[in-house]
């Protein structure tokens, strides 16, 4: 819930009307929306496709039936696919705002002014959290501490670590030291069999109007305020095991950092003809990768910040940690 004070309203109409808001704690969420590389716009990953309830289920086939050659005068044995069920849901995510009528009154832009800042930052904060919860998820998984537990499960619950892991670190335990990388490179293929958002409820993302109701404070007491809401339900779809994979461990340790070569092999990783098409990192984790290539050039520069591996982009992120659990 948010809380304004008098103090904060103080801060508003003290501040410089032609700078307006200056936003500090804004990112960028290429899991939601993508990036401009080479001019050609890298889509959301998994796009996204909306439903009509909040969940829904997906016919899998997890194996081939088994055909063979034949001799002669025999015959073949009959085989089949094997098939299962899978459930995707969509969690509810409504942070609502909720002002002193009178703090919101002393706004000197008025109280649907006072109310639209406030509505601004919840909006930038839940898009935060729903990038975050992409990776981690709601439930902790290998010694990672989860994200939100009533939301919906991530990558790291729901990927393959045993096909579609790369080690970077060997099998050392722990956590990073303060001011140590320790971090994952992600890299996911997207579309409605594989990664993909799901919105409920017919895509349903809204802002309430705003309402006047009573309210009590801590002890009891009455007194009126302005509330509203975001509204949404919001889910991850990874259809195939194989859609996303990462490389864990990466340290700042010597030999142990991102490379070329921990790339190839998690991309490889991937069924021949459906590769990843985003590898997701953190910028420490880019300049890493930046600091193991060769510069091939006359002037004597560095090497360039890569953008992309064997034409995969790479999309830096704020929502993958540097300080993750040593596995």
């Amino acid at each position: 819930m948010s809380v304004l004070t008098m103090l904060d309203i103080a801060k508003f109409n003290g501040s410089d009307a032609v700078a307006g808001l200056i936003d500090e704690c804004i990112r960028n969420v290429p899991e939601l929306t993508g990036v401009t590389l080479a001019g050609q716009r890298v889509p959301m990953v998994g796009g996204s496709r909306t439903i009509k309830g909040v969940h829904y289920k997906t016919l899998v086939r997890t194996s081939l039936p088994t055909v063979g050659f034949r001799a002669a005068n025999t015959g073949t044995p009959l085989g089949k696919s094997t098939w299962e069920n899978r459930l995707y849901e969509t969690f509810l995510l409504t942070p609502p705002i909720e002002v002193d009528e009178e703090v919101a009154r002393s706004d000197e832009d008025g109280p649907a002014a006072c109310m639209a800042k406030e509505a601004s930052g919840l909006f930038e904060a839940s898009v935060q959290t729903v990038c975050r919860q992409f990776y981690y998820g709601n439930a902790a998984a290998q010694s990672q501490t989860a994200n939100d537990s009533l939301g919906f499960p991530g990558l790291l619950q729901v990927y393959d670590p045993t096909d579609m892991e790369v080690n970077a670190s060997g099998s050392n335990q722990g956590v990073a030291a303060s001011g140590t990388i320790s971090t994952s490179v992600w890299a996911v293929r997207y579309g409605y069999q594989d990664v993909t958002w799901i919105f409920g409820l017919e895509g349903e993302m809204r802002l309430t109007d705003v309402e006047r109701v009573r309210v009590l404070d801590g002890s009891g007491n009455p007194y009126w305020a302005l509330h509203q809401d975001i509204v949404c339900r919001v889910g991850l779809q990874v259809g195939r095991y194989w859609s996303c994979g990462r490389i864990k461990n990466i340290t700042s340790d010597s030999g142990k950092g991102l490379t070329d070569k921990l790339l190839g092999q998690l991309v490889s990783k991937f069924k021949v003809g459906y590769p990843p098409h985003a590898l997701f990192m953190t910028r420490a984790a880019q300049e890493q990768l930046r600091e193991s290539r060769t510069a091939v050039n006359t002037s004597g520069a560095p090497a360039p910040t890569p953008t992309e591996f064997e034409g995969i982009p790479i999309l830096p992120t704020e929502s993958i940690s540097n300080y993750e659990a040593i596995l």
